[in-house]
């Protein structure tokens, strides 16, 4: 393989686009003593890989590791912030409902009466706009507890924003090469030019 075509199948490679075959001749080409010394980086990162690859860890290890995960149940991020809003949501409207249920509740008398104790309307009343105080509180510092969650949103998009990074760095690379390219054609064409075909 000429370097032309390496350097095509390394593009291809970091893209994301090469087949087993393609990669499997790009390896050997590159662990090759016969690889052209350009490509130094990328040798020695496949060389790397290529001896993680015949690593392998400590019995023992292994088996700690799987019984871990095989014993660890790990919810994604977002579905235990769901939990949480559909918890939170569902004991306060439980609240709700609760002193709702107590501002109604009568006695014959006049008087409201709670775990054995009488308690005027006044009273009763109250203590259900005490309650819904209470909640009204309650319910703004949850509202001010998940605001910094949705800084959240921000690291994401951020990390998008830095995969198009890599992307740009890749493309920029790309044309570097190309550049260098062409300049050795260049090169090469200034060097025929100086030269002189004679005919008989």
């Amino acid at each position: 393989m000429n370097t032309t075509e390496i350097k095509i199948l390394l593009e291809k490679y970091y893209e994301g686009r090469t087949n087993l075959e393609e990669e499997c001749q790009m390896k050997a080409y590159l662990l090759s003593p016969k690889a052209d010394p350009q490509f130094a980086a990328e040798a020695r990162m496949f060389g790397h890989l290529a001896k993680a690859k015949q690593e392998t860890l400590p019995t023992a290890v292994k088996e700690k590791i799987l019984h871990r995960l095989q014993h660890t149940t790990v919810l994604p991020y977002y579905r235990t912030r769901q939990f949480w809003y559909y918890a939170t949501g569902i004991a306060a409207t439980l609240l709700i409902l609760f002193t709702i249920a107590i501002s109604f509740y009568q006695q014959p008398a006049g008087k409201d009466s709670l775990a054995g104790t009488n308690y005027t309307r006044a009273e009763a009343q109250a203590a259900v706009l005490q309650t819904q105080q209470a909640l009204a509180y309650v319910g703004t510092k949850f509202t001010q507890g998940t605001k910094p969650l949705k800084e959240l949103d921000k690291l994401q998009n951020t990390q998008v924003r830095m995969q198009k990074l890599g992307k740009l760095h890749r493309n920029v690379k790309t044309i570097n090469h190309n550049m260098d390219k062409a300049s050795e054609s260049l090169k090469e064409v200034e060097k025929l030019s100086k030269f002189k075909i004679v005919v008989n």
